[in-house]
C-alpha cells in the first residue's frame, strides 16, 4: 500500500528544514550580523506563508467534512433522508 503525504504535512516538513538551515547556516558559513538578520527575516516570511496555507487547508477540510464529500468518496455516507415528509 502506497502512502501519500498530505500537502499540509509537506509544508510543515519544509518549514522545519528551513528552520534548521537558518539555525546552522550562520555557524557553518561564518556569516555576519546582517546576513543572519536576512536569514531570520526570510524564515519569518516562510512561516507566515505556511501559516496562511495551513489555515486555508483546515478551512478546506472543514468544508469538505460539512459537505460530506469525503464520506461519499469512501462510501460511508448514511442514506439520504427525505426532508419534505409531513409530520
Amino acid at each position: 500500500m502506497r502512502t501519500v503525504l498530505a500537502p499540509n504535512r509537506i509544508a510543515i516538513y519544509l518549514t522545519v528544514l528551513a528552520s534548521i538551515f537558518t539555525a546552522i547556516a550562520p555557524m557553518v558559513a561564518e556569516l555576519d550580523t546582517t546576513s543572519v538578520v536576512s536569514l531570520v527575516t526570510g524564515l519569518a516570511g516562510i512561516v507566515i506563508v505556511v501559516f496562511k496555507f495551513l489555515t486555508g487547508w483546515q478551512s478546506f477540510e472543514a468544508r469538505e467534512a460539512d459537505n460530506g464529500s469525503l464520506l461519499k468518496e469512501i462510501g460511508e455516507l448514511p442514506p439520504e433522508t427525505p426532508t419534505d415528509v409531513p409530520r
